[in-house]
């Protein structure tokens, strides 16, 4: 009489998730061999696996296609972007998103816009949220305080706000203060500007900041870019309060750009605040003199990019 046997049972798990493990299954004897019969075979059996590496670097996807040029002129950029398709393992490592495995740019729009555009005064055609966020601390002075408030209403009116942009408005010395909300209506905006008054105190910026946040979760439009635009002749009171505020910006998806007034704003703290690229987010003026249509063009042709026309 041969000795019969079960069926297989399914393979067991793998000992480990990587690195090498092993899998087993077994049979069972339904009968013994007897009188001589065939013996029955085996009883279980082992299997290599999971192995792979437990330390894997992340897999890349395909470059994507090139972007539009993200300016009309003063120099803009277009990029491409490889995504990750999952995380890296155990110790391995992924590329940063700005290191050069993963992201690549190339300069274009690189007429001066004086030059390039027909109209000395082009508006704004992007659709997008913006935050202007004026430092008026005891630095700036009176006089100053003014020039500030014509560079606020050149930007104004250079902006069609209704279905494409609502703009904000609101200034600081050691407290931030809201002269406008996000609104669609230029008069009402342009109204909350004489309401703008110099602060004889120091420089809040990073509660600034955090009132410019309040005011895009409050009103800002999902389908519409955000852009907070700081402009400022001095460091804040605190760098790292104004740091964390900086992060927080960031982190919803806003935009983030600067435009610095005289020599005692550190430049090199700004690029480090402004979203990337930092060329196309830090604008510089030497004086409040200096903040004139010239400026306007320059701030607008960073946030609107080809939509300045």
């Amino acid at each position: 009489m041969d000795g019969r046997m079960g069926h297989w049972e399914p393979w067991s798990g793998c000992s480990r998730a990587c690195g090498g493990g092993t899998r087993s299954r077994h049979r069972p004897v339904l009968q013994e061999a007897q009188h001589g019969g065939l013996p029955t075979a085996e009883t279980m059996q082992e299997q290599l696996c999971n192995t792979q590496a437990c330390d894997q670097d992340c897999v890349l996807a395909d470059w994507t296609p090139w972007t539009n040029c993200s300016k009309l002129c003063n120099t803009g950029h277009k990029s491409r972007v490889r995504k990750a398709r999952g995380p890296p393992l155990g110790e391995g490592t992924c590329p940063d998103k700005l290191a050069s495995e993963r992201l690549q740019t190339e300069a274009c729009g690189l007429e001066a816009c004086d030059k390039n555009l027909t109209n000395p005064k082009a508006k704004c055609s992007e659709k997008v949220d913006v935050v202007l966020v004026v430092d008026v601390s005891g630095t700036v002075g009176a006089p100053n305080t003014e020039k500030l408030k014509l560079f606020v209403t050149s930007i104004a009116e250079r902006m069609q706000l209704g279905a494409l942009q609502q703009l904000g408005l609101l200034y600081f010395g050691s407290k931030a203060s809201i002269a406008s909300t996000l609104t669609d209506k230029s008069p009402d905006l342009v109204k909350s500007i004489a309401t703008v008054a110099w602060q004889k105190d120091g420089t809040n910026t990073a509660q600034a900041l955090g009132l410019a946040r309040t005011m895009f979760e409050e009103k800002g439009r999902p389908s519409a870019k955000q852009v907070a635009i700081v402009v400022t002749d001095g460091m804040p009171e605190s760098a790292f309060l104004t740091g964390v505020e900086v992060g927080r910006l960031k982190d919803r998806g806003t935009r983030l750009s600067f435009v610095s007034v005289g020599k005692s704003v550190s430049q090199h703290v700004l690029r480090r605040w402004a979203s990337w690229p930092w060329e196309e987010n830090v604008v510089s003026a030497s004086t409040f003199a200096a903040l004139d249509d010239k400026k306007v063009t320059e701030v607008l042709a960073n946030i609107c990019g080809s939509a300045l026309a």
